[in-house]
């Protein structure tokens, strides 16, 4: 049995035109009671707290620079659990990151961007302490208590374009991950579950990719949407592919906009999109490739208005044809398919 209680605050500003930014904090507590009588985890408590801060200078007409920092304490506790060999015992962590980026505008459509961050993230006790039948993904996963907290260096640049018929965005990016901390298949079946058998382990890590995406007005009704992304990741130590890398995707999409004019309603749109998953070649040695497929999905939508109010009514249906397919970051891809046809229902308005 597992609580969560997440709390953010964040103070927003702009003391002038040249500089704006957000400090704030952001925390958890997250609790963990094992119950059962086949353990996966040990008992444990978690409480991690983030200060913060971000700030965007306009240096010159063309050049604005950004800044942030981030200080972060994290404890885990984790109580005493025989069949788990586990002993009780406490974790403390704590990391200081941040990044620096420039963007340079050479027109006024067009914007360079680059970044450079350093990122952290402490381990989990599922992934320092599993070891078990895991029911919900049906395999036996092991953690590994020597795991300590992920470090990485972040680089990306972007070019970006505005036009009043059409705006999108290109971008790189590279991730050097030292203790980069994932899950793996393993050879191995669990003698009495029957089940495979998954490890967490940590290995430094190198990923990088590209990711586009653009907008296009022809005309003012109509909104034609492209994105793609395609990242590759491997052990810098064995240039092995990591397991779980996303295959490359492309989405493509159409909504048409209408102002309804009539005393009841306001506006109106319909919407039709196309998702392509590719198939992931560079899989690791236990892993299980997934087939290609494409999903197709609609929306459509009115804005009425109540009173002073305006109520929204959005009716979306994914996976609109219900194609059978399996995802390759599906947990369930082995043994079961990916959600077939989805219709949500959503209402929107303002308290006041």
């Amino acid at each position: 049995r597992m609580n969560t209680y997440s709390a953010d605050v964040l103070f927003r500003h702009e003391r002038t035109e040249r500089l704006r930014g957000t400090v704030g904090a952001s925390g958890f507590i997250q609790t963990n009671a094992t119950r059962g009588e086949e353990p996966l985890v040990p008992g444990a408590r978690v409480a991690a707290l983030g200060v913060f801060g971000f700030e965007e200078i306009s240096l010159a007409p063309r050049w604005t620079a950004s800044v942030g920092v981030r200080g972060d304490v994290r404890r885990l506790e984790a109580e005493e659990n025989a069949e788990l060999e586990v002993e009780e015992q406490t974790r403390n962590y704590s990391a200081l990151t941040g990044n620096i980026g420039i963007l340079y505008r050479p027109a006024r459509a067009v914007g360079l961007a680059a970044n450079v961050a350093r990122g952290w993230r402490a381990p989990n006790f599922f992934e320092l302490f599993a070891n078990g039948e895991h029911k919900g993904t049906a395999r036996f996963e092991i953690g590994d208590p020597t795991i300590g907290p992920e470090t990485s260096v972040n680089v990306d640049l972007a070019l970006r374009w505005e036009h009043p018929v059409a705006r999108g965005e290109l971008s790189v990016f590279r991730s050097a991950i030292r203790d980069f901390i994932f899950i793996e298949p393993t050879g191995d079946i669990d003698p009495e579950s029957g089940l495979r058998v998954f490890r967490y382990r940590s290995s430094n890590a190198l990923l990088w990719g590209v990711e586009a995406h653009a907008e296009v007005h022809p005309i003012h009704e109509l909104v034609l949407r492209g994105t793609f992304d395609w990242v590759r990741g491997e052990e810098t130590r064995t240039d092995e592919p990591l397991p779980l890398i996303p295959p490359a995707r492309l989405g493509l999409a159409a909504e048409w906009h209408q102002d309804v004019g009539a005393p009841w309603a306001e506006r109106a749109y319909v919407s039709l999109a196309t998702e392509v998953v590719t198939r992931q070649k560079r899989v690791s040695e236990f892993d299980v490739p997934t087939a290609p497929y494409t999903l197709h999905h609609a929306a459509a939508g009115i804005a009425f208005r109540v009173g002073r109010r305006t109520l929204s009514a959005d009716l979306q249906v994914r996976n609109l044809t219900d194609k059978a397919y399996r995802a390759f970051l599906s947990r369930y891809k082995e043994f079961a398919l990916d959600q077939g046809r989805n219709v949500i229902l959503r209402l929107t308005t303002g308290l006041y």
